[in-house]
């Protein structure tokens, strides 16, 4: 996978994890078993994210392992602990922690703290994300973070530069889906034929599929994070009927929606 596709798929979760940041979740009464539940949800929503990208194809069906743990951690100013999982590299909780801390410290505000956290680190062999949030209480006097752990090897990532015309063509069409691809690579002086070569090659397919599947990590997102309609996300998302998108999902990649969690529809985030 080209670093410029995980790049987008790193974005994107980060984005979720800022939309589910914002969700209204209760957080009057912190107990250990409200933060496991939602510990929980999260996680699978975001295993929901890596199995539609496996079914893709962007990432390998043949690798188990992107997911790793969830951990849920306890900050106070002066401590940070684990207190469902094993133990975890020093320096990654003290990233951690230094991320928290701000919010610990900031007595401007007397309401509950959700900060999204989209941390990453890098070994020889693999790059890991700790991705999720941190709910620091009222009185400041301790915070959670509701994290998860996963990793990709090193060697599925392949680092040569995409060219620079095809980056800005693809925030361009982007914004505005109705421009001519063709109009477009002219602009650019690339011919039409070395931009779908180009685009099988940096993004694994031609550019126009790779939309289509960009567009159905942000229906996802708001599959399981609005309580929308799929017709009124079929709408948002500019899909000129329903039923294509259903076909997409359903018949296309074998997708249905009913493994999708509407996790806000089902009010589980929300309790």
């Amino acid at each position: 996978m080209h670093i410029f596709l995980v790049s987008l798929i790193d974005k994107k979760v980060q984005e979720a994890m800022v939309k589910f940041s914002n969700l209204p979740i209760q957080t009057s009464v912190l107990t250990i078993r409200s933060l496991e539940e939602l510990l929980y949800h999260s996680g699978i929503m975001l295993k929901t994210y890596i199995k539609l990208l496996k079914t893709l194809h962007i990432l390998s069906k043949d690798y188990d392992h992107y997911y790793r743990r969830p951990l849920l951690i306890k900050h106070t100013l002066n401590t940070v602990v684990i207190e469902n999982s094993s133990a975890i590299n020093k320096d990654y909780l003290q990233a951690i922690q230094n991320r928290v801390l701000p919010y610990l410290q900031d007595d401007t505000s007397d309401q509950p703290t959700i900060i999204p956290l989209h941390i990453h680190f890098t070994t020889m062999r693999e790059t890991f994300l700790f991705s999720g949030i941190s709910i620091c209480k009222r009185d400041k006097t301790v915070a959670y973070s509701l994290l998860h752990e996963t990793a990709m090897p090193n060697s599925q990532i392949q680092g040569y530069n995409i060219p620079k015309y095809l980056e800005e063509l693809w925030d361009t069409y982007l914004q505005n889906p109705s421009i001519s691809l063709r109009a477009l690579c002219s602009l650019h002086r690339k011919s039409y034929t070395g931009f779908q070569k180009d685009s099988k090659h940096y993004l694994g397919t031609t550019f126009y599929h790779f939309y289509q599947q960009y567009k159905m990590l942000e229906v996802l997102d708001d599959l399981m994070l609005t309580d929308l309609s799929i017709k009124e996300i079929a709408y948002k998302h500019e899909f000129t009927d329903y039923s294509l998108l259903y076909k997409l999902f359903h018949r296309k990649y074998s997708f249905p929606f009913k493994d999708i969690p509407r996790l806000v529809v089902e009010n589980i985030m929300l309790r």
